[in-house]
């Protein structure tokens, strides 16, 4: 059944290994995560909620996720020290980041409405099928490397659609309509990509405008 746990300070679920949610919801106290994973990576099962916490899943290690939301949570949807992959997952109106990780590998994957970046990764974000859309900050920003492809949206997010080293769009990705902070033209430079590199557009895909953060210009 649903776990409640919005009363005890504490973590809802302290996790090693495999959570399997059977369509339930858990809520957390909004000071603690969700769910902690504890001793390595851990993976969570949908279909099923996790709400209410601080961070939805917080791993030091790597944390795979599949058919789960994880939404109104006070920080970040999910936040992993190594890898966080992602699959047919819904992370939407958290506090902070949809996902925070030294890595994130979303496929079918829905960043919406959260208050800071949609994926925000280290050192290499990859989407394929996902949908970026309407987040406070950057809708996918990394580091170093960006790869945003097969049928990936990107719009309609705070600052930059793809803020990254090196971006790469591919395969009918769309990265436009972003920058719809009040914050941008005043206090912050916002584009669809931005990045100190040329960027990588394939045929097939398409961006509105974007910025050189090395020499100005576009």
């Amino acid at each position: 059944g649903d776990l409640d746990c919005s009363a005890t300070a504490d973590d809802a679920v302290k996790l090693q290994g495999r959570l399997h949610l059977g369509g339930f919801t858990l809520t957390g106290h909004p000071a603690h995560d969700v769910v902690r994973c504890e001793k390595g990576a851990c993976r969570i099962d949908g279909p099923g909620t996790l709400t209410g916490g601080a961070d939805g899943i917080r791993s030091d290690k790597g944390t795979r996720v599949i058919n789960v939301t994880i939404s109104n949570n006070t920080g970040d949807g999910v936040r992993a020290g190594k890898t966080a992959r992602l699959d047919d997952a819904l992370l939407s109106n958290n506090g902070g980041d949809g996902v925070h990780a030294d890595k994130v590998n979303a496929r079918s994957t829905s960043f919406l409405g959260n208050g800071g970046d949609g994926a925000h990764a280290v050192r290499k974000a990859t989407l394929f099928y996902c949908d970026v859309t309407g987040n406070d900050g950057d809708g996918v920003s990394s580091d170093r490397l960006a790869k945003v492809s097969h049928d990936t949206t990107v719009t309609g997010n705070g600052l930059d659609g793809v803020d990254a080293g090196r971006i790469m769009l591919k395969r009918n990705a769309s990265v436009s309509v972003n920058g719809t902070s009040a914050m941008c033209g005043v206090t912050e430079e916002c584009d669809d990509l931005a990045t100190d590199r040329r960027p990588i557009v394939g045929s097939d895909a398409s961006c509105g405008t974007s910025r050189d953060t090395a020499d100005g210009g576009t």
